[in-house]
């Protein structure tokens, strides 16, 4: 049976189709909660107070300018990982300098200024609020996204023991790195953020109580996907640079 174009349900966080609705591997809003990426960053370790968020210097050898109070904003130095950006963390002292480990996506992030574009990650890079291990943004904090290749996943970390995957944010509309379970392309998923390995989503059919992991894809309407399966569009526009992306399914 030849796939519908996909089409989005406003009252639920999921993209949805007569045949297939898509579980995209996306934020929700209120995913900042539970995790505990940034807590390295409340203790300090001494030097300078106060000191500038995503510089390299202003702390001495082996420390970074970070985030030491996450209610507050607070900067000060504290000791540096050698994580660099797009790598999975646990906490901000995993990440390299002028890097924040961001609670939501466990991934580490460049630092930059909320309301500033100076993101230069890539076209569709924004810089956007940071969190800690609370669903509370951190005053003064932005990190940029990756604006990742959702086919490839690239530049998110390739790590096999620390797995990475490209996400979307529905409600933002950019692409950017964060953990994944890594199911496998065709296995069985539970629809929700981060669940699916490097290029695809978890997609759920309305045929079927289970959802599978399927490879994202560009052009939508095309014959471009393996296996003879059609990639198939959505009613919104999702793009990834000048590319529209859609999702792999049989024909």
């Amino acid at each position: 049976m030849k796939l519908t174009r996909f089409h989005l349900a406003l009252s639920l966080p999921m993209l949805w189709a007569a045949c297939l609705f898509p579980q995209i591997d996306f934020l929700p809003e209120d995913d900042g909660a539970g995790a505990t990426g940034g807590a390295g960053g409340v203790t300090g370790t001494g030097g300078a107070d106060n000191c500038a968020l995503g510089e390299v210097t202003g702390c001495a050898d082996g420390e970074k300018c970070s985030v030491v109070d996450m209610a507050t904003g607070d900067t000060g130095c504290v000791t540096a990982g050698n994580k660099p950006a797009w790598a999975r963390c646990e906490f901000d002292a995993d990440c390299q300098a002028g890097q924040w480990c961001d609670g939501s996506t466990e991934v580490c992030h460049p630092i930059c200024q909320p309301g500033n574009d100076d993101c230069n990650e890539g076209p569709g890079s924004k810089c956007i609020a940071a969190f800690g291990d609370s669903d509370t943004a951190i005053p003064n904090l932005g990190i940029c996204t990756s604006d990742c290749d959702p086919l490839t996943a690239d530049p998110c970390s390739d790590d096999p023991v620390a797995l990475t995957t490209c996400y979307y944010n529905i409600d933002e509309t950019y692409w950017d790195c964060a953990k994944t379970l890594g199911l496998k392309e065709g296995e069985i998923c539970t629809p929700g953020p981060f669940a699916c390995e490097r290029g695809t989503g978890c997609v759920g059919s309305e045929m079927s109580v289970e959802a599978h992991c399927l490879a994202w894809c560009t052009p939508p309407d095309s014959p471009t996907c393996d296996d003879g399966e059609n990639c198939n569009g959505v009613n919104f526009t999702i793009t990834h640079g000048s590319d529209e992306i859609g999702i792999c399914a049989p024909p």
